[in-house]
Order: structure tokens, then C-alpha cells, then sequence
């Protein structure tokens, strides 16, 4: 493996999330997973001895049990200790490695009490698209580089932000496993596959428009249902408009589920939706794209750079149910024309999504920063 530095540098990653609300479907959520991801490239590293790393974890357990290489120190939400902790562990450090924005001013701070500290933040999504408060904008101006998942992501870095172009590397989120065995065939063809979290906050995912479009679709296609994975607060909602909308018999809200039965569910179905107007990239899209799955999504923020829109999925304008309705009925209606889509999808992931080809950009700024 190559070296980030010599031997004897010191890196600290500083995290808001380490686990995922779903840890049993891989970190679900994309903030969990680009962290967890870049905390085990760090971890590489110092098992490879190019580094000493240090992994600090702000919501993360005392006693958590998914340490990565034994290196994750959790603090509780304790912000306090962590802040100190994470700026005393910068005293020491060559490069901060911030996992979210909220916490970049503290990297900021740090490299002001040392000055030859270098930090970097990544920029996840919809947290970086509205003006942030004074003191983080310009820790993300003082950064030495600020990495994107998306170029929509970038854009907004540079607009809204007023972060340099120059210090903007976008590297795109990755499957987080290797890409699994090609199914066989679809084992329901009346079966739409959702995955999303199901709190109030993220009301953008647009369930309620998917649920809306699905008692138009079983208008036109009665042995159409759907499946919806995924738990939180604004769950008892969506299920009282499933009952609304006469869907009770034809939705299942499957809650958390396991990785296996996850990969089954993709396996099984048609179709996967997920309208969302605010994605800042999209990792269910990979995973239903990696088991060959037509996407059907909208034509909003970052989802266009990852589905492609007429190759590997449909694209609405809107998150209106008439067009949701008809983008699912096409698909629904051509077996062959899903067939070929989602075999151009589970192509796309291979050639850009999958951990040797996004890990070498990763190391490869590793490599600038050492």
C-alpha cells in the first residue's frame, strides 16, 4: 500500500456519526457512510505504519463495538469533551480530517493554535447548499481542501459557501461492499423497492409522493405494491396516508432490516423509487443499480450525475405523482426495457462506484496532504 507520509505523521478524523441509525443495512445514511469509509482508509494507513491515526467520534459510544482497527474513540454526544479532546489530539496532529461541516471550526481552531496544521472537511450534501453561520463558512474557506460527493455539491461550495474552486476535490460516494452476485432474474415484476429514512427531517426523500403514485399506478397495474425499508419518526404519517390512500393491503413498511435481507429485497424486486428533490448523492441508487435495478427518481440536485437518466433509470421533473405514476408504469409494463437498464446500471457502478476505483482518489489526496 502506498504511504500517505512518513512514518511518524499524525492524522486525526473527527466525526459526528460513526454508526449509521441503520447499522444493519451497512451505516445507512450517507454522512455515516463516507465517514465510516474514510475512517477505515485512515485506519489502512496505520496498520500499513504510515501514520498514527487517532478516530474521534462525537455520538458514537464509550464502548462501541464497531471500532475500526480498535482506533474509534466515542465521547456520547459529551461536546465539551470531545472539542477538547479533539483539539488537544490537533496539537499533535499533521492533518485534520473533518467528517461534517458542524464540526469544521473546530479543525479551524486548531490549526490557528498550530499553524503548520493542514484540514481538510468533506461536504456531504443538502447541510452545505444554504448559507452556513459565520464561523463555519469560514472554517470552510480556510480549509485546505474540501471534498464534495457530487459536482452539484461542489457547485453550491463555491456559490454559496464562497469556497475557492481550488480547494474543491469532488469524490464520489462508494458501494461500500464489492459488487454482488447478478441476479437471475426478478422474482416479482409488480414489486417497487424503497429505502430511505423515515424521519420528519428528511420528509425531501418524497414518500408520501411515492405512496401517492402508487394509487395511481394500481389504477392502470391492480398487482402493483410496494415495499418501503427504513424506520423513524415521521413513519406513523406515512403509514395513516397509506391507509388513507386504500394502500394498506399493498404497502409493507419493513422497518430496519439486515444487509441479507436488504440484498434480497433488491433482488426480488422491479423497480426501485426513491423521489427525492434534495439527495446530495444518492447510496441507495448504487445499491439498487449494483443488482441491476431500474431506478426511478427525479431530476433534482445530485441523482442526475448518479442515475443516468433514460440509461439506468427515468427521471421525473417533479416529485408529482402523475409523473412518478408514469415512469413506474412504463417500466412496470416493459420487462425487457428493465432488464436493459439495470444492466447499464450495475455496469456504472462497476466502472465508477465501486472501492478500487474510488479509494485510489482518496488515498491520492491523502498523498497531497502528507
Amino acid at each position: 500500500m502506498a504511504s500517505c507520509g512518513a512514518m511518524g505523521s499524525r492524522i486525526i478524523l473527527v466525526v459526528t456519526f460513526l454508526l449509521g441509525l441503520f447499522t444493519e443495512v451497512g451505516g445507512r445514511g450517507g454522512v455515516q457512510a463516507v465517514s465510516a469509509q474514510l475512517a477505515r482508509r485512515l485506519a489502512a494507513h496505520a496498520q500499513a505504519g504510515a501514520a498514527k491515526v487517532d478516530l474521534l467520534a462525537l455520538n458514537d459510544s464509550a464502548d462501541s463495538s464497531h471500532h475500526i482497527a480498535g482506533m474509534v474513540r466515542g465521547y456520547e454526544r459529551k461536546w465539551l469533551a470531545f472539542s477538547l479532546a479533539a483539539l488537544f489530539a490537533g496539537a499533535r496532529a499533521s492533518s485534520i480530517w473533518v467528517a461534517h461541516v458542524n464540526l469544521a471550526p473546530l479543525a479551524w481552531l486548531a490549526s490557528l493554535l498550530r499553524p503548520r496544521l493542514r484540514y481538510v472537511v468533506v461536504a456531504h450534501g443538502v447541510e452545505v447548499w444554504t448559507a452556513r453561520s459565520m464561523l463555519q463558512r469560514a472554517a470552510l474557506r480556510r480549509a485546505d481542501r474540501v471534498v464534495a460527493v457530487s459536482a452539484y455539491t461542489a457547485r453550491k461550495l463555491e456559490l454559496v459557501q464562497g469556497v475557492s474552486a481550488a480547494k474543491i476535490v469532488v469524490i464520489p460516494n462508494m458501494l461500500a461492499n464489492e459488487l454482488p452476485a447478478a441476479p437471475t432474474g426478478v422474482e416479482n415484476p409488480n414489486l417497487i423497492l424503497s429505502v430511505s429514512r423515515l424521519d420528519r427531517d428528511d420528509a425531501y426523500k418524497g414518500i408520501d409522493q411515492l405512496l401517492r403514485a402508487l394509487a395511481l399506478v394500481r389504477e392502470a397495474r391492480p398487482e402493483a405494491h410496494c415495499v418501503i425499508v427504513g424506520d423513524g419518526n415521521d413513519r406513523g404519517r406515512l403509514e395513516a396516508l397509506t391507509h388513507q390512500l386504500n394502500l394498506g393491503a399493498h404497502v409493507q413498511f419493513a422497518g430496519a432490516v439486515s444487509a441479507a435481507e436488504l440484498g434480497a429485497l433488491y433482488d426480488k424486486c422491479a423497480v426501485f423509487c426513491l423521489p427525492s428533490h434534495a439527495e446530495g448523492f444518492g447510496i441507495v441508487f448504487l445499491e439498487a443499480m449494483a443488482h441491476a435495478r431500474p431506478v426511478v427518481a427525479l431530476r433534482r440536485a445530485a441523482t442526475p450525475e448518479v442515475v443516468a437518466d433514460e440509461v439506468t433509470g427515468v427521471l421525473a421533473a417533479e416529485a408529482d405523482p402523475q409523473q412518478l405514476c408514469g415512469a413506474l408504469l412504463r417500466l412496470l409494463r416493459d420487462p425487457e426495457l428493465c432488464r436493459r437498464m439495470g444492466a447499464a446500471g450495475r455496469a456504472r457502478v462497476k466502472a465508477h462506484y465501486l472501492p478500487d476505483v474510488v479509494e485510489p482518489q482518496w488515498q491520492a489526496l491523502l498523498q497531497a496532504l502528507a
